[in-house]
């Protein structure tokens, strides 16, 4: 065998070996990816009641009469009524990450007068279980309210919180009310008005003026 033949016998080998290596490296990566990945799935999916989407009476594009602790009169917009779908991922035995899936319903109501918004939502996620409260975050006052309820929409009672069949607000009665406490601030809510009072260190913020 020439000295040509030898080297091009030698080479073909070398490329062989090379192929034959990068078809083992393919198949160990491919066996890694495969064992390590696998689907996430939906372990519970939770749909907002007919009881829940009442609990917020606003409507988008609404406007509501309010009054400061001044007797400066303001009106609030709703400027947002929105229901999304919320995905919640939390922790597997197989390495994969299942999740939750919950539908929030966010209202948003702003004043441009005095810089002032609302925000509420209900039906969050605490990675246990759902969460039966309707959450109030008031700004810039920083006021954070949840006002628990009950599965048929009703609200509860507990130490931070009373229900009352009627309350009198600016000479207007005002039915079926629950009041919240949170530290020195309170807020006063129904489901067929929504906000009717907030108050800080017992000092009224704002109220509903009809």
């Amino acid at each position: 065998m020439s000295g040509a033949a030898l080297l091009l016998v030698i080479l073909l080998n070398i490329r062989s070996k090379i192929m034959k290596s990068k078809t083992l490296i393919i198949i160990i990566l491919t066996s890694i990816l495969a064992s390590s990945c696998c689907r996430s799935k939906e372990e519970t999916r939770w749909d907002l009641t007919e009881a829940e989407k009442q609990l917020i009476p606003y409507e988008l594009g609404q406007t509501i009469n309010f009054i400061d602790s001044v007797g400066n009169p303001f009106v609030l917009t709703v400027t947002e009524n929105s229901s999304r779908w919320h995905y919640y991922f939390i922790e597997s035995h197989e390495r994969c990450e299942n999740y939750v899936s919950i539908n929030r319903k966010t209202v948003r109501l702003k004043s441009d007068t005095y810089n002032l918004t609302i925000s509420l939502w209900i039906n969050d996620y605490s990675y246990t279980s759902k969460n039966e409260y309707l959450t109030f975050l008031i700004t810039p006052f920083g006021c954070y309210f949840d006002i628990r309820y009950h599965e048929g929409g009703q609200f509860s009672m507990d130490d931070y919180q009373n229900v009352y069949d009627s309350l009198i607000v600016n000479n207007k009665t005002y039915y079926e009310v629950v009041e919240k406490i949170e530290a020195s601030r309170s807020i006063l809510y129904n489901k067929t008005d929504g906000i009717l009072q907030v108050c800080d260190k017992n000092k009224e913020l704002f109220s509903i003026i009809k």
